[in-house]
């Protein structure tokens, strides 16, 4: 499946992610803290870089910056460099929160530290994560 199908695949989801109820948008909309206009003006302006906690390997930008979440203690962004997707099949998460989603693990290009996941598969919980680069917070600086 080329790029151009999977954005044209995730923009269908997300339009029928939409129609969902009011209280599941809530709820969704917790999951993934988003930055407030202001906030947003200040990375354009005050650009920032992400990197291995490990190495110091360059790996996003706030350009990319998607959102947080507390409860997973991750950063999720749009794009990222210097990583490697390790798994050839994704792996299902067993522990909670995300119990049943899966995952590719994420891993820094440089020295093969676990740094995050890409999800592949969420419940409607986690919808705002999928096809996303989600790093966990203590892996990145």
């Amino acid at each position: 499946m080329s790029q151009n199908d999977l954005k044209t695949k995730k923009k269908n989801s997300n339009e029928s992610n939409s129609e969902i109820n009011g209280e599941q948008q809530q709820q969704e909309n917790t999951i993934l803290s988003k930055t407030s206009s202001n906030e947003n003006e200040q990375i354009t302006e005050n650009p920032s870089i992400f990197q291995c906690a490990k190495c110091r390997t360059i790996i996003a930008d706030s350009y990319g910056f998607v959102g947080y979440s507390e409860e997973l203690q991750t950063v999720t962004f749009s794009a990222a460099r210097g990583i490697i997707i390790f798994d050839q099949k994704p792996r299902t998460s067993m522990n909670a929160p995300d119990i049943g989603c899966t995952y590719f693990d994420i891993c820094c290009g440089e020295c093969s530290s676990s740094i995050g996941r890409q999800y592949h598969t969420t419940s409607r919980k986690f919808d705002s994560l999928r096809e996303m680069y989600t790093f966990q917070s203590k892996a990145i600086t």
